[in-house]
C-alpha cells in the first residue's frame, strides 16, 4: 500500500481531510479518487483528541489493508468488517444477536428494540466508513442516531450486486450535514483508466477525468492451460521483483490453483479468501496477491491480471458484472491484463473493448 504524504494531497483531498470529526458527511468519488486513503488520514486525525474512532467496512481483505495501512501511519484506530463489529455493539446494547438470519438483519425487529430500550448515544464516537456502499442502507439512520461523527465514504460505481444501497438511501438514511465529491483520479495511467471506464454502468458517482500519466496498453492473453497463464505471471514477477502484483480470479478453487502453481515456481505469493488465513497477507512488500474477483474492491496494485475470465458466471448482460469489471481495471496502478484458458473466446470477451477482442481474434 503507497500511501502519499499530506503534501501530496490535492485542494479537494485535502478539503475533506479538514472536515470536522463531529459532524455528518458523505464523501462521494469513483475509484482511484482517495477515499480510502482519506478514511486512514482521517482516522490519524482522531490521535491526540478525546474521541474513540472506528474505520468500518464490508469487506475482510480491505479491513486487513487499511490495518496495514493505519501502521504505516503509526496510528493505533481500530479496523472492523461490519458484520463483526454490528454484532459487537448489539451484544452489548441488548445483550443478544442482532435478529435476522443469513446475515440479513430485521431491522423492523432492530428498530422496535431500539424504540423499547434505546441505546445510549456516544457523541465521543467517530465513526469512519469505507464502501459505505455495501452496508445496508438502515444501518446508517442508527449511526446518524447514535454516533457524534460520522464520515461516510462511498462510490455508487462499486455497487455491484442488488442488496447493496444506493446514493440516494445512504443520504435518506444518513442525513449529512454536507456533501464533497472527490472528481481525479489519482491511481490508473490514462490507458487503463480508459478501459476501466469502459465498464462504466451510468451510476451518479461518475468517472473521473482521465490522469494525464501515461503507461503500458493493456493487453489480453490467451492460454492453452492454467498452467501456461501461471506461468507467464511467474516470469513476470521473476522480471518485477519490486513489484506488488494482484491476480484476480472468479473462484475461491482457482486463488488455491495459483497460488500452488506460483510457489511451485518459487514466487514470492500469499492468497486470499474465506477458507485461508487473512494475517500471512503483507501489503506492505513486493510479490504476488491472489484473490477472488469478489475480494478486490477497495484495493490497488502496481500490475494486475484479471485471470480465468472464462469461469466467470456472472450475466453478460447483467449491469452488476459491467461493474465488476470496472471495479477490477481500476486495482492496477501501471499495468493491466486481461485473460482466459482454453479453447475459443469465451462470451465475457464480449464486454471488452473492440481492440482488445480483436488481439485474440
Amino acid at each position: 500500500m503507497r500511501l502519499p504524504t499530506y503534501q501530496e494531497l490535492t485542494p479537494e483531498q485535502d478539503a475533506v481531510l479538514m472536515l470536522p470529526l463531529d459532524r455528518r458527511w458523505l464523501v462521494t468519488g469513483p475509484p482511484g479518487s482517495g477515499k480510502s486513503v482519506l478514511a486512514l488520514f482521517r482516522a490519524q486525525a482522531t490521535v491526540g483528541r478525546e474521541l474513540e474512532p472506528v474505520l468500518l467496512m464490508y469487506n475482510k481483505l480491505l479491513a486487513r489493508y487499511s490495518e496495514q495501512g493505519l501502521g504505516q501511519l503509526g496510528v493505533d484506530v481500530p479496523v472492523h468488517t461490519f458484520h463483526s463489529w454490528w454484532w459487537r455493539f448489539f451484544r452489548e446494547q441488548w445483550q443478544q444477536a442482532p435478529p435476522g438470519q443469513d446475515w440479513e438483519y430485521d431491522w423492523q425487529e432492530i428498530t422496535h428494540l431500539q424504540l423499547a430500550s434505546p441505546a445510549a448515544r456516544s457523541p465521543d464516537l467517530v465513526l469512519l466508513i469505507d464502501e459505505a456502499q455495501d452496508l445496508p442502507a438502515q444501518f446508517f439512520l442508527f449511526a446518524r442516531l447514535l454516533f457524534g461523527g460520522l464520515t461516510v465514504f462511498a462510490d455508487e460505481n462499486q455497487r455491484i450486486n442488488d442488496e447493496n444501497c444506493t446514493l440516494d438511501e445512504i443520504r435518506e438514511m444518513l442525513r449529512p450535514d454536507d456533501e464533497r465529491r472527490l472528481t481525479e483520479n489519482h491511481r490508473n495511467t490514462r490507458e487503463i483508466a480508459e478501459v476501466a471506464a469502459h465498464f462504466y454502468a451510468g451510476a451518479e458517482t461518475g468517472i473521473p477525468a482521465l490522469p494525464d500519466r501515461e503507461g503500458p496498453r493493456p493487453e489480453v492473453h490467451l492460454h492453452a492451460s492454467l498452467q501456461e497463464a501461471v506461468e507467464r505471471i511467474a516470469n513476470l514477477a521473476t522480471t518485477a521483483r519490486h513489484r506488488q502484483i494482484g491476480v484476480f480470479v472468479p473462484t475461491t478453487r482457482l486463488v488455491d490453483e495459483y497460488v500452488r502453481g506460483l510457489e511451485a515456481r518459487d514466487v514470492p505469493v500469499a492468497g486470499y479468501h474465506s477458507g485461508r488465513d487473512i494475517e500471512l497477507l503483507d501489503f506492505g512488500r513486493p510479490g504476488v496477491i491472489v484473490t477472488t474477483w469478489a475480494s478486490a474492491k477497495g484495493l490497488e496494485f502496481d500490475m494486475v491480471f484479471i485471470a480465468e475470465m472464462q469461469a466467470s458466471r456472472g450475466d453478460v448482460e447483467s449491469v452488476e458484472l459491467r461493474m465488476r469489471l470496472y471495479v477490477l481495471c481500476s486495482r492496477a496502478r501501471r499495468e493491466l491484463y486481461f485473460s482466459w484458458t482454453g479453447r475459443g473466446v469465451p462470451t465475457i470477451a464480449g464486454l471488452l473493448p473492440s481492440w482488445c477482442r480483436e488481439a485474440v481474434a
